[in-house]
């Protein structure tokens, strides 16, 4: 049972662009503590296999786009673009002796009614 969720909407149009060889800046970072599961998308990977969560805006030629990296350590496992903005919930469980611990972690594109909030 989930006991409280965490929404953070990351606008494309409010993050800074990050430039080629500035690795460090502008990047957001969400951290996932042990046990946690991450789904990305429509893909869903195991407790303990993703560490860190990677998002910052890339400005290309014509467009801009929304970059998200799930890092194993060091190791980048899977990159996913979006056109659009991205959202990251966090799923909060409540333990047997009454503290909080996180559940799973999801990253998704907005939905429209989630804009109509911002």
């Amino acid at each position: 049972m989930i006991d409280r969720i965490d929404k953070a909407v990351y606008m494309l149009k409010d993050l800074k662009a990050r430039q080629y060889g500035e690795e460090e800046n502008n990047v957001i970072q969400v951290d996932c503590p042990d046990g946690v599961g991450v789904h990305a998308n429509e893909v869903m990977f195991r407790e303990n296999c993703i560490s860190r969560i990677e998002i910052f805006r890339f400005d290309h030629d014509d467009s801009s786009s929304l970059h998200v990296n799930l890092l194993m350590g060091n190791l980048n496992v899977a990159s996913l673009i979006f056109e659009t903005s991205v959202v990251v919930q966090i799923y909060n469980r409540k333990s047997v002796d009454g503290s909080e611990y996180i559940n799973r972690i999801h990253v998704r594109e907005v939905r429209d009614y989630e804009l109509e909030d911002n």
